[in-house]
């Protein structure tokens, strides 16, 4: 097991995180999208410690600076996938009106084509 991770994200690119069942993984995106609270170590955003931001900051960095698509997609089924995928930049300031659906709908291709070859 290694204990020294560290792990520097471009804006604007995507991840794929994969690994065997309890490498990690989870726990990993549970620290990257705030929802936990490292026992040790540093978790920062924007060099930002994140462990020292309140719940409202937290959500806030969630807003505009994260998106996350779920292994189990919990979608409103009565939206299309694409309006789905709208919703969080609907409510997000950083969104212009005129480009989420478009972007809504480059999310959604881009996703597909990640697991495009992915096996079982």
């Amino acid at each position: 097991m290694n204990d020294n991770i560290s792990l520097e994200t471009v804006k604007g690119k995507f991840y794929a995180i994969r690994g065997q069942s309890g490498a990690g993984k989870t726990t990993l995106l549970n620290l990257i999208g705030l929802l936990d609270t490292p026992t040790s170590g540093n978790v920062l955003i924007d060099n930002r410690e994140v462990s020292q931001l309140t719940e409202k900051e937290k959500a806030k960095i969630r807003l505009t600076n994260i998106g996350f698509i779920f292994q189990e997609f919990y979608l409103n089924e009565a939206l299309k996938a694409y309006e789905n995928v709208m919703i969080p930049m609907i409510v997000n300031p950083f969104y212009k009106r005129a480009e989420i659906k478009r972007r809504a709908c480059e999310i959604l291709v881009i996703g597909v084509l990640s697991f495009a070859y992915h096996l079982r």
